[in-house]
């Protein structure tokens, strides 16, 4: 599988149209049926006529900003990775799926947006989201090199 990860697009995905400031534009990442991921860059007003062609695996939301303030730039950019979290959650379950799961749970305990709260049943690790409360079980499986390879790009987009 490969990941064809790109940052935020300047034009929608649907029509080519140009995002100006404010517009809401929604984030896919898509599993094709060749197995890779992709990744796709909708305004909220064209949602209805966009086709995607696969599995969504994940998809956040972001107001477009032409600013290019770094401080504004990563609060942004660890807000859209929250979100990308919180859908792995609402899709289909997915090997690879569960595999981010466990490895972005890992990610935000560090950044101090997840807290650790103890296993259930040996097969799910409790975390709790510090802002909202909310809890999300995730998968505690062994991570292979294999999978690592797959997501290794994903992974590096949120390292970045």
């Amino acid at each position: 599988m490969e990941w064809s990860i790109k940052s935020l697009s300047r034009r929608c995905n649907a029509t080519n149209e140009v995002f100006a400031d404010g517009d809401i534009v929604v984030c896919f990442v898509v599993k094709k049926e060749n197995g890779d991921l992709e990744r796709f860059d909708v305004l909220e007003r064209n949602l209805s006529g966009f086709s995607h062609g696969g599995t969504v695996v994940g998809f956040w939301k972001r107001m477009f900003s032409s600013n290019t303030d770094a401080l504004v730039e990563l609060k942004q950019k660890l807000a859209s990775q929250e979100d990308f979290f919180v859908s792995l959650f609402e899709s289909p379950e997915t090997e690879d799926g569960e595999t981010l799961k466990q490895l972005l749970a890992l990610f935000f305990e560090r950044k101090r947006v997840l807290r650790s709260a103890g296993m259930v049943d040996g097969k799910y690790q409790r975390f709790i989201h510090i802002k909202t409360k909310r809890e999300f079980l995730v998968p505690s499986k062994e991570i292979t090199p294999e999978s690592l390879s797959r997501l290794g790009s994903v992974i590096d987009d949120f390292i970045m």
